[in-house]
């Protein structure tokens, strides 16, 4: 007897919810905020590890409590917050994480410590509060656990924490309650026999925050299984059977983001040896349709960044041609061609040539001369003019830079040959110097969009031509408020995948844990698109030889009149899971039975 007083205790001070709540009660604490006599310190761990990505409820601190302390148990990517039952937030709301201090909210004083090395993410006050406090956590990785507690005067009225949600059998056994804690000695019986059919439906419960402060973000609905004649919340998969209702992403916060400085270092300038990389700031604003764009840097905060400049290095050039960049744009020489064959092949004519600044700053005092007279010897006095008939050279193709232009020659003689017929085509230059231009690549695929908003990608560059040959240059040369965006959203698709519950009790004798298998899309419909092999829905496990027995099937024995519950008070036995122990096996064979056969519906 005195081992089934200490299980009521136990079950009395301790319960774990469906949820993942472990929580406890002790009466025997006082609290600097109770003026009345003793208070009651309330203590709790939520563990859940399936949450969704964004905010999750963890518990309810009510009104009047004190000595608050939240804490996560491990070191993680995911945050604490704390929210008033109006929902406006106190710490780390709206997707914003505030900075280690003091916060002033709900009527008291809250000390926020973000995690290092050595220390845990915390949240305590000293209360007390001044309205009821919802406890959050800001999930992006799997939950590691967040431990509360809080102090509140015995004669308070309000809730401690929610009622476990245990498992009963649909047969004479009441729906659970919260458990008294006025009674330390002996547990009461909490409510009468009622027969309940357990009904369960799908409930939209919320939405989550929204994934964006501002520039259109996403809010996500939230669906949760609840018992229909109480509207609480029960395990996923007492809904499994039922349809799942059809939700759509909901858009939010639809206002552009300020402008903010963005930058990022440009491609090297040259495709081979040494050459310079700029870091150029420049203004951008994300747009509520999710595009960001190059705006007036009088839109974004002063000071304005410093521009950066730093060497790189390409792979060696084999050699370099009279078309090519040279090695480093700190260059400041002309650069010029070959000379073309004179015009003439007898007498006074001219000739040409390519003079281009890679560099784009070259001195244009000391540009060389790229046209200039030529003589082929003189014309003897008997030879006769030419017979071609020419017509005027063409326009330069290039208006900047080093270009060509051609012109036509025609023979109506008989006595024309290839020898004596007259240059159509030579080089031209203009003295005006060629600007860049933002030239893009292809965009990148779609990819799957199952857990975010997919963007796809694409190279943008700033590119010049030399004598008609296109080559990359830094940004700096293209006009700044001009270049292409080089992301953007596009329609993902997430393909199906397979979906597992969890593993079952270990069936006996059979040795068999099963669990349910499905293939289904993201909005909970069947699907036969899974790829890869089908995961497992059941597995060998192992029985106890006292298992083994209980669950041996009789062969032509009379029933067992001897299977009674021999003592009081064995349900709370089955509550505190010790029907694996022979004592309790034989002394509370009823409830232990029935206990067993409401684990394999």
């Amino acid at each position: 007897m005195w081992l089934l007083n200490s299980i009521a205790c136990i079950v009395l001070y301790l319960s774990v919810s469906a949820n993942g709540i472990i929580g406890a009660v002790d009466e025997q604490e006082e609290c600097s905020a109770c003026m009345k006599g003793k208070c009651r310190s309330i203590n709790g761990i939520y563990t859940r590890v399936d949450l969704p990505p964004g905010y999750s409820l963890v518990a309810q601190i009510p009104q009047g409590a004190c000595r608050i302390l939240v804490q996560q148990l491990k070191h993680t990517r995911n945050h604490l917050a704390l929210r008033n039952a109006n929902g406006s937030f106190i710490v780390n709301g709206d997707w914003k994480i505030n900075n280690p201090g003091v916060i002033d909210g709900a009527g008291a004083r809250f000390t926020y410590i973000k995690q290092d090395v050595s220390t845990l993410e915390t949240i305590s006050s000293p209360g007390p509060l001044a309205n009821p406090v919802d406890i959050m956590i800001v999930n992006f990785q799997t939950n590691h656990g967040v431990k509360y507690g809080y102090s509140l005067p015995i004669d308070s009225s309000t809730p401690l924490i929610a009622p476990p949600l245990l498992k009963r059998p649909d047969s004479g056994i009441p729906e659970p309650r919260r458990l008294e804690t006025s009674q330390r000695d002996e547990a009461r019986p909490l409510h009468r026999r009622t027969r309940l059919r357990r009904r369960f439906a799908w409930k939209i419960s919320g939405v989550s925050a929204c994934s964006k402060s501002c520039g259109g973000g996403l809010q996500a609905t939230v669906v949760t299984c609840v018992r229909e004649h109480t509207q609480t919340p029960v395990p996923d998969r007492r809904c499994a059977h039922l349809e799942k209702p059809m939700t759509q992403p909901i858009r939010c916060n639809l206002r552009d983001c300020p402008a903010r400085w963005e930058a990022h270092w440009s491609p090297c300038s040259v495709t081979c040896g040494e050459g310079v990389q700029h870091y150029v700031p420049q203004c951008h604003q994300e747009l509520s349709t999710g595009r960001s764009v190059v705006t007036n840097e009088g839109s974004c905060p002063r000071p304005k960044p410093p521009s950066q400049a730093k060497p790189c290095m390409m792979d060696p050039c084999e050699s370099i041609r009279d078309n090519e960049l040279p090695q480093t744009p700190e260059r400041l020489e002309w650069s010029v061609g070959a000379w073309s064959a004179c015009s003439v092949s007898c007498g006074t004519g001219h000739r040409t040539r390519s003079v281009t600044c890679p560099s784009g700053r070259c001195p244009p005092e000391d540009r060389p001369k790229y046209a200039e007279y030529c003589e082929n010897g003189p014309c003897s006095a008997t030879s006769e003019s030419s017979p071609w008939l020419l017509t005027e050279w063409s326009h330069c193709s290039e208006s900047c830079g080093t270009g060509s232009q051609s012109r036509l020659a025609l023979c109506p003689h008989s006595n024309c040959t290839d020898h004596n017929k007259p240059e159509t085509s030579r080089a031209c230059s203009s003295d005006k110097q060629c600007g860049g231009q933002w030239v893009t690549g292809p965009w990148s695929p779609c990819p799957d969009s199952c857990s975010e908003t997919p963007v796809q990608k694409r190279d943008v560059f700033c590119v010049v031509k030399i004598r008609g040959q296109a080559h990359i240059t830094n940004e700096m040369t293209c006009p700044v408020g001009t270049k292409p965006p080089v992301d953007q959203p596009c329609a993902g698709t997430c393909p199906p995948m397979w979906f597992f519950g969890e593993w079952g009790v270990c069936e006996c004798p059979a040795g068999v844990q099963r669990r349910e298998v499905r293939c289904m899309d993201v909005q909970g419909r069947g699907s036969n698109g899974c790829e890869g092999e089908v995961p497992p829905g059941k597995r060998q496990c192992g029985c106890s030889r006292i298992e083994e027995h209980r669950h041996k099937p009789a062969q032509d024995e009379p029933a067992d009149r001897s299977c009674v519950d021999r003592i009081r008070n064995c349900y709370l036995a089955v509550q505190a899971r010790l029907c694996q122990y022979p004592y309790y096996t034989n002394h509370c064979c009823v409830s232990c039975k029935r206990a067993q056969q409401d684990l394999f519906e």
